[in-house]
């Protein structure tokens, strides 16, 4: 496949309205970056979804 239908057939799978981006790292450094894009941004806690005991 050459590069122009493989455009053609992401453009027709992917919907950009409903796509997420997943950034994982130290809050602290990451943040500040993402909040330069102007993007909504939601702040999941490693140990909440890995089901261990937050401290």
């Amino acid at each position: 496949m050459t590069r122009a239908p493989l455009d053609a057939a992401a453009r027709g799978a992917l919907d950009p309205d409903k796509f997420v981006w997943v950034r994982v790292g130290d809050a602290k450094l990451v943040r500040p970056q993402l909040d330069s894009i102007g993007l909504p941004v939601e702040v999941v806690r490693a140990a909440s979804v890995a089901g261990a005991k937050q401290q």
